[in-house]
């Protein structure tokens, strides 16, 4: 009879346990005894003879069969047969699962390995499954190794250094990442490079605090600041404790793979937000501006998130986050603005008060205290509607893309395919960050068929989207009006731009540049891109059902760009719809019951094309939200009416 278990002996990345979790969802625990009782799964010191490392690539050891030589690793007993298939996919072409027998004391026991494919050691990875998990593992401890390095050898005695090391990942956390992906996008990482990036000075607010033009803002950035550390610290918590279980939930690698855990993490925080402002106030009152800088508040920052960390909590938001999730098939994206005065933000700050920014200076000094390194995990940067790239301090809106790497060449991975689980990250951003939210752009990745949309909004259906996201707000008689479209936010007649409404774009991945330098990332084909524009970000709006109304409408009616100057130009009908769109915000109409009933049925329409001609969701879960809208346009109707 077939055994039902086998023993492994590993030699490298999986003698961290954690790495072995995030893998198989087993922890082993190291015991003298091989009987002991134990919840985990048991592992003994032991020795593989006859072998030995090599690293032809620098970052992965090989076992190679050579005489006189042997193997110090971790025996690990009695694993089931189930995960035999699982680590072959994760260790790839370039190993072979090969039986051996390993030295544990006076006993010689039979175990699986994985020894190099000698032949394949020159080709590259031919299978891809969680190979950006190993980069991650190994680059991450290479880095952590240089800056314990010199850690050791810093004057700084206010820091431990376990808390210099870590508070220097965080405001290298940009870099950090850029490492990561040009090892795995190129193929190589020389210390050299690796040793030059991490040898930028840090940033630093020395000679801000002494700036009297900055000296009214330096506080609310700092609450930002340790704001900022204190969720990349919980949601790195949560991907450590839930990793394999994340990676085995079905969604693609194709995504960000952040975005769930990022929402679980502001979930956390949210939840305890009498605790995080707490926790706040007292780092804030600690620091002194004459004794203290960035590094210290970070590293405080830092010590503070082991006490905000709840297991149990996260248990909690991660059964409620499986049990949520709806699935999909086309990509989905998402940037939120923020701004205290709107869009004043990004005119003449010369005009007068009431256009400026009491908190922040229309984040002017964003750079400074090195927020672009702490927001990465949501793409965090400044949006001045200007051209991209300049070092100079300008005011913006505060914007966050999560799966965003740059802005400028628009690199960027899907946020996610789930509507519920954008929604979700949506609704949590806004509740966590201590500025007002402004406006929404929703993305969607059009099918590899649609390159080329041209298919026009009818105006029915404008009015139906504005009436759900456009922000109906109480005018001076009491009569609601579409805000995002009476404050010229989006565009008129007039305007250079015509109707921001919804245009298509272009966003890239990166694949590998391999030259000498390894930051040199080439853009892959890029995906089209179909962004609505005309969205209010805030707590009240439903992104769910939105995000669902606006994939349907897409797929059903093949939509491009509206309205343009270009078709304003050349259709004059189009012109006549944006000046009828135009007075109808001003003074809405209650949204006919049969324009409701085609609005949804077209919807329901392109859902059911998303997979091959059928649904991606659940029937049920589209009937669902065909009521919500429906629903939800009564609603507004009745507002009107009132």
């Amino acid at each position: 009879m077939a055994a039902k278990t086998f023993n492994l002996f590993v030699y490298g990345t999986f003698m961290d346990r954690r790495l072995f979790r995030w893998v198989t969802g087993r922890d082993y625990a190291l015991t003298s005894q091989p009987q002991a009782a134990t919840s985990a799964l048991r592992a003994r010191e032991a020795i593989l003879a006859s072998h030995r490392k090599i690293s032809p690539d620098g970052m992965y050891l090989y076992a190679i069969p050579q005489r006189r030589h042997r193997i110090s690793g971790y025996l690990i007993y009695a694993l089931p047969n189930e995960l035999l298939e699982l680590l072959d996919h994760y260790e790839g072409k370039r190993y072979i699962r090969t039986k051996v027998r390993v030295h544990q004391e006076a006993h010689r026991i039979r175990a699986f390995t994985f020894l190099a494919n000698e032949k394949a050691l020159r080709r590259d990875f031919g299978d891809r499954f969680r190979i950006n998990l190993k980069h991650e593992h190994l680059i991450t401890k290479r880095v952590e190794a240089f800056l314990a390095e010199r850690a050791a050898k810093s004057a700084d005695s206010a820091l431990l250094p376990r808390y210099r090391v870590a508070s220097e990942e965080e405001l290298r956390g940009q870099t950090i990442r850029d490492l990561i992906r040009a090892r795995l996008e190129s193929g190589s990482l020389a210390d050299y490079f690796l040793k030059r990036e991490l040898s930028r000075p840090l940033a630093s607010i020395r000679d801000l605090s002494k700036d009297p033009l900055a000296q009214p803002y330096i506080r609310n950035y700092l609450d930002l600041v340790v704001r900022q550390v204190l969720f990349n610290q919980t949601e790195q918590k949560f991907l450590e404790q839930f990793r394999f279980d994340l990676d085995h939930m079905g969604l693609s690698l194709r995504f960000y793979e952040h975005t769930t855990s990022s929402m679980a993490a502001l979930t956390m925080l949210n939840r305890r937000k009498s605790l995080l402002d707490k926790l706040v106030h007292e780092l804030l009152n600690d620091f002194n501006p004459n004794r203290h800088d960035l590094l210290h508040i970070v590293a405080w920052a830092i010590h503070a998130a082991e006490s905000l960390y709840d297991s149990k909590m996260a248990n909690g938001i991660f059964r409620w986050i499986r049990e949520n999730l709806e699935g999909g098939l086309l990509p989905l994206g998402a940037e939120l603005e923020f701004s205290n005065v709107g869009h004043a933000v990004i005119a003449d700050y010369d005009t007068g008060p009431g256009t400026k920014d009491q908190a922040f200076d229309g984040f002017r000094y964003f750079r400074d205290f090195a927020l672009p390194a702490l927001t990465w995990k949501l793409g965090g940067h400044i949006d001045d509607h200007q051209a991209h790239g300049s070092e100079k301090c300008l005011r913006g809106f505060l914007e966050f893309s999560p799966g965003a790497f740059s802005t400028e060449p628009k690199l960027s991975v899907p946020a996610t395919k789930d509507p519920w689980l954008l929604a979700q990250l949506i609704r949590e951003v806004v509740r966590f960050y201590p500025v007002k939210p402004h406006s929404l752009h929703l993305s969607i990745q059009l099918l590899r068929h649609h390159k080329d949309p041209q298919g026009i909004l009818p105006l029915d259906f404008a009015k139906c989207l504005l009436a759900l996201g456009g922000d109906p707000q109480p005018a001076a008689d009491s009569r609601p009006t579409i805000s995002r479209m009476t404050d010229d936010e989006i565009g008129s007649p007039e305007h250079k731009d015509g109707l921001i409404f919804a245009r298509t774009a272009r966003r890239r991945a990166t694949t590998g540049d391999r030259q000498e330098e390894p930051t040199l990332l080439r853009p892959a084909r890029p995906a089209v891109v179909q962004q609505f524009k005309f969205i209010r970000l805030g707590e009240n709006i439903n992104y769910e059902t939105l995000i669902l109304a606006l994939k349907g409408l897409q797929l059903a009616l093949d939509l491009g760009d509206y309205l343009t100057p270009e078709q304003l130009e050349q259709r004059p009908h189009l012109l006549e719809q944006l000046h009828e769109l135009v007075a109808w915000s001003r003074k809405p109409e209650p949204i006919p019951p049969n324009v409701v009933g085609r609005f949804c049925a077209v919807i329901f329409e392109g859902l059911s094309r998303e997979r091959r001609s059928r649904l991606a969701h659940k029937n049920t879960y589209v009937q669902w939200a065909l009521d919500r809208l429906a629903h939800q346009i009564a609603e507004f109707n009745q507002q009107l009416s009132e």
